[in-house]
């Protein structure tokens, strides 16, 4: 192989930059990672974690939707029952969350590109705090079957907002982590209501688990919408805000707001191409 190759072959950008140090010695220092900020580059880490918390409150409640039939059924099958069920009408109760949660999936992702992520999460909120309530409330079994359907759906519009909200105000350094608190959520949710099931009745139940949307919804208030959703929005200076409030003032805002702007027109060009270009691609 000739020299020629065999530079072809080297990502020059890779390679290691010597500096000279002193007579005895080098120093040799890797580049940086492109898309992988710096310690003088990273924003305000707390800032982001926070942000990235409050928004997958909401994952909590799909844990507490699947683990709510294995606590219920048991108490509603029992001889000093409120409200008893029989054996098809428990298996309705434990099915019927299924049948809103894809209805609210295929909502959700067009109201974050309509109204943004942040209105998203807040909207999802709604029909899991009115479906806890009507369950808590329930004096038939046709209120917990409404209650079911509600959290159901509010369940699946949660998810993907949640998701995107978090990867969209994290920086490269923190977002792999934090976007697993979604599913750390759902998993904390069927254990608080295995634990909480296990010495409370299921309308009690209910009143606590109505209590995990009313929070998300008064702490996703305060925080910002994310910085990618308000660029695509021709929107620079509220973005240039929202990135303030996650990264802290002594961030290179303006910087990050134009890699945003690049990549928006880039994004915007692709979505012009014709149905043949997109297939011939």
């Amino acid at each position: 192989m000739t020299g020629k190759e065999t530079s072809a072959l080297v990502d020059k950008g890779a390679l290691p930059k010597i500096v000279a140090t002193n007579e005895k010695g080098v120093t040799m220092t890797l580049p940086n990672v492109e898309g992988q900020p710096s310690k003088s580059e990273r924003g305000k880490a707390l800032r982001q974690v926070i942000a990235a918390f409050v928004a997958n409150i909401g994952t909590i409640n799909t844990g507490l939707i699947f683990g709510f039939s294995a606590v219920v059924i048991p108490q509603l099958q029992a001889a000093d029952t409120l409200i008893p069920v029989d054996e098809s009408q428990s298996s309705w109760v434990a099915s019927l969350s299924a049948i809103g949660t894809p209805i609210g999936c295929l909502l959700s992702g067009y109201m974050m590109d309509t109204i943004g992520r942040k209105k998203a999460l807040l909207l999802t909120e709604i029909p899991l705090i009115i479906g806890w309530i009507v369950i808590a409330c329930a004096t038939n079994v046709d209120m917990i079957y409404a209650g079911r359907v509600l959290t159901g759906f509010g369940s699946g519009m949660v998810g993907a907002p949640a998701r995107v909200y978090t990867s969209e105000v994290t920086q490269p350094h923190l977002r792999g982590m934090l976007c697993a608190l979604a599913s750390t959520g759902i998993s904390l949710g069927v254990l608080l209501q295995y634990t909480l099931g296990a010495f409370t009745s299921w309308k009690t139940l209910s009143a606590i688990s109505a209590s995990v949307p009313v929070v998300a919804f008064v702490l996703m208030l305060f925080m910002p919408e994310t910085p990618n959703y308000l660029v695509t929005k021709n929107k620079p200076d509220q973005a240039m805000k929202s990135l303030a409030k996650l990264r802290g003032s002594t961030y290179n805002l303006e910087r990050e707001v134009t890699q945003l702007q690049t990549f928006a027109q880039k994004s915007n060009q692709k979505k012009k191409l014709t149905t043949k270009e997109t297939i011939q691609a």
